[in-house]
């Protein structure tokens, strides 16, 4: 029975402990450092001994940053969701962890990120210094700087989906973006280079969402002929969405088996819709393709049936 103190429990205090304060401050700042690196470039300090500054406290920053991740064996993507390291999901049907990953792409983003990150926390430090004797005249950044504190301090005591960023993204824009009296400047070369890094995320965003709208259309056309075939919901594991949609029961354990990781809302998996070329204890009844943009590559959707099962009748998806 779905309960509000039980949520509260299950969801904020159940691992609030300091590994994940370290982790999740650190995955908060890569992901900002990735995203607001191009604002934060637009309006820079006039004074060449303030750039200076900056420059070497950010370098700094980033530079002690990426050590930790390094000693930590951590790089992008961490927050999983929405940016995995094979595309944009979320993708998670059986065999999606096993999928091939860039390792040199994403290790550069992440030394991108926490560039990224240490110009941020610079710029936030030196928005900080300058303002230190007027903060009663600035009323909107420190309403801005309080809403984006205390909305991101509650992600740093549990693990956290990337998507729950964004809504502190136009605050910490807002407050890069306001110029501190008369100190700062705009860098056309800075203007030029946040235009073209928007236009790559805007291109990177438009072609992960038709990747993952084209592997849905695929994934939900073979859910729904097992299910036109007879084949009961509880017996599916569809990925979570599927589960969601059908077996959701905030109570129920997630389904594990020996080895495998944790699948939530799976009752009996007799049919697995899985991204996996093979999958132990089972013989691929039918599949479906479709190509994907980033990375450029054609995946392969295969239903899976039990190898103590039976066929399901009238099942009509193409055939292996």
């Amino acid at each position: 029975m779905f309960t509000l103190d039980k949520y509260v429990g299950e969801m904020l205090f159940r691992r609030a402990n300091l590994y994940w304060l370290v982790r999740n401050s650190a995955t908060e700042l890569l992901y900002f450092g990735l995203f607001l690196a191009p604002i934060g470039l637009l309006v820079l300090p006039e004074s060449r001994h303030t750039r200076r500054a900056l420059a070497i406290s950010s370098i700094s920053l980033a530079g002690l940053l990426f050590l930790g991740l390094w000693k930590a064996n951590l790089r992008m993507p961490i927050a999983h969701d929405w940016i995995h390291g094979y595309g944009l999901g979320p993708v998670n049907l059986s065999g999606s962890q096993n999928l091939p990953v860039s390792s040199g792409f994403w290790f550069g983003v992440t030394l991108a990120s926490g560039a990224g990150a240490g110009l941020l926390l610079g710029r936030l430090g030196l928005e900080m210094w300058e303002r230190r004797k007027s903060l009663k005249e600035s009323p909107r950044w420190l309403i801005l700087a309080a809403f984006a504190s205390v909305y991101l301090g509650v992600f740093l005591v549990r693990p956290f989906f990337d998507r729950y960023m964004t809504a502190a993204l136009p605050p910490l824009i807002a407050i890069l973006l306001v110029p501190t009296g008369r100190s700062t400047r705009t860098n056309p070369r800075a203007v030029g280079l946040c235009l073209f890094l928007i236009l790559v995320f805007g291109v990177a965003a438009v072609a992960g969402t038709r990747d993952l709208l084209v592997h849905n259309r695929a994934r939900w056309s073979l859910l729904n002929e097992l299910l036109a075939a007879g084949v009961s919901p509880e017996r599916i594991d569809g990925g979570g969405e599927f589960g969601g949609r059908y077996n959701y029961d905030f109570d129920r354990a997630p389904f594990k088996k020996l080895d495998d990781p944790p699948r939530r809302w799976v009752v009996d998996d007799a049919y697995v819709v899985s991204l996996s070329s093979q999958l132990s204890g089972y013989r691929p009844i039918a599949s479906r393709e479709y190509r994907r943009i980033l990375p450029p590559r054609v995946e392969r959707l295969v239903v899976y049936c039990r190898n103590n099962e039976p066929p399901p009748e009238g099942f009509s998806a193409s055939s292996m």
